[in-house]
């Protein structure tokens, strides 16, 4: 099946196994050739798109919950546990701010459609509002902005001057501010009675979408003030996106599924389970078409959407040898088994054995024989792979 933008829904996926902790979040730049992480390992990835390889990684003393580009992708905006905010010089990684004006941790950084400014949200409660030009301290501050925790900010795609927010406690609040990125007003507030882990807006800004706890997706209509309708997910939603053409709503849930929504017929279109935990952030990337995803099992991957027949490589870090050796036999499914069991070299491999493989939670006979023959093949230094039990 095939949707009228040319969507495929049988998806294939890549894996990837750099992050050692959750992935909590993810952007991508305006070109769509580069991609940033952020992960509860402490650390920030950007990755190449092309070449499916990692870029480079900023190192921090806390996990980083939230990252975003900014100033036409030349700056990277992150932030997490620390309850700081960081911008670094995307190109030479030069810190350039350290914004410690919360007094929560992070939670979530938005940016502006237009660029120039930013707002951030965490366990204070409080949302605060940076002019770009000089992101140091605040322009503005919107203390206890909700009662509970910010979970989710979302820049409106239209108006440059208005943004919404989503708290642990269901509300639910669209703001407004000046041309100087001062003066808030909220415009609009409503609570849908449980966690907000996930909200958006469609592409033409007059819905509002907000992922809960009730496992439900509600869309609501700015201009009438009412729901619009409420999608039963099956499990808590903690991202989602809406696709180019406003046709279709895309899911990433708690229990690893990804879920497509019609927006104007108002169902379920389809839903398939790449990940084995929370999937926490989603993006498409539209030339060609493919999704992007993140989760708490510690992976990313790319689905290509259009030919699912095409194999698409992983994502790797490029100075790991065994996560590409496995790439190279189609295999990379099985990176989170090998190197969290510490075979991160070629060299430890030669000596992997049948009942080695299976202790490492690899099943499947059929990827077994194929492991084993890749690794006889291997030839390290004149070794020879004992893979005969």
């Amino acid at each position: 099946m095939t949707l009228n933008y040319n969507y495929n829904l049988e998806l294939t996926k890549s894996r990837e196994c750099s992050h050692t902790s959750w992935v909590w979040d993810l952007d991508v730049t305006k070109d769509e050739k580069y991609f940033l992480t952020a992960s509860g390992d402490n650390t920030i990835a950007l990755w190449d798109v092309e070449t499916m390889t990692l870029q480079h990684q900023i190192k921090k003393d806390s996990s980083l919950s939230a990252c975003r580009f900014a100033r036409n992708d030349t700056f990277i905006l992150y932030g997490g546990m620390g309850k700081k905010i960081f911008i670094n010089n995307r190109f030479n990684n030069e810190q350039m701010h350290v914004i410690d004006s919360h007094t929560g941790d992070i939670n979530t950084v938005s940016v502006s459609v237009n660029d120039t400014y930013f707002v951030s949200g965490g366990f204070d409660k409080n949302i605060h509002i940076f002019d770009l030009e000089n992101p140091s301290i605040p322009v503005e501050k919107i203390d206890n902005a909700h009662t509970s925790y910010v979970c989710a900010l979302r820049n409106h795609p239209k108006n440059t001057n208005m943004f919404v927010s989503g708290g642990h406690n269901g509300e639910v609040k669209l703001w407004q501010i000046d041309e100087n990125f001062r003066n808030h007003q909220k415009i609009l507030s409503y609570n849908v009675k449980t966690a907000i882990w996930a909200i958006n807006f469609d592409q033409t800004g007059k819905y509002i979408l907000t992922g809960e706890d009730s496992n439900l997706l509600n869309v609501y209509d700015i201009e009438s003030k009412s729901i619009y309708h409420r999608y039963i997910t099956g499990s808590k939603v903690h991202s989602v996106i809406v696709s180019p053409n406003n046709e279709i709503i895309i899911c990433g849930l708690s229990d690893g599924n990804i879920v497509f929504f019609s927006l104007s017929k108002k169902e379920e279109i389809y839903r398939f389970k790449p990940h084995s935990s929370t999937v926490r952030g989603l993006a498409i990337l539209s030339n060609p078409n493919r999704l992007l995803s993140v989760s708490a099992d510690k992976s990313i991957q790319l689905h290509d959407i259009n030919d699912p027949n095409e194999v698409l490589g992983s994502f790797l870090d490029k100075d790991n040898e065994v996560a590409y050796w496995l790439d190279s036999i189609n295999l990379s499914k099985y990176m989170d088994n090998f190197l969290s069991e510490g075979f991160d070299e070629l060299e430890i491999l030669v000596e992997v054995t049948n009942d080695d493989l299976e202790e490492i939670g690899i099943t499947s006979s059929e990827d077994i024989a194929i492991l084993l023959n890749a690794i006889s093949n291997l030839n390290i230094g004149g070794g020879n792979s004992n893979n005969n039990n």
